[in-house]
């Protein structure tokens, strides 16, 4: 199974919890089947893809989505 099944179980079990909607960040690979598994499971959800690269503010070159960190794919939804 994979990871993120264990997380949506728990959160699935909980009203409190299930009743929220959930902001999940994915990978374009990943998107359509986690879309599919989710659409399977009573709760209210939203994917959000992250960007392939950094988009820089200053001259440094963007980085590839290979390295890039946590809070560079948390920086790409924080509108949400």
């Amino acid at each position: 199974r994979p990871l993120i099944w264990y997380t949506l179980q728990l959160i699935q079990s909980d009203p409190t919890l299930s009743s929220s909607p959930l902001l999940i960040l994915t990978s374009s690979s990943s998107r359509q089947s986690l879309d599919d598994y989710l659409s399977t499971l009573n709760l209210k959800y939203e994917l959000v893809v992250y960007r392939p690269t950094h988009d820089s503010t200053s001259d440094d070159p963007p980085i590839p989505s290979d390295q890039l960190g946590t809070l560079d794919v948390l920086r790409s939804c924080y509108s949400k």
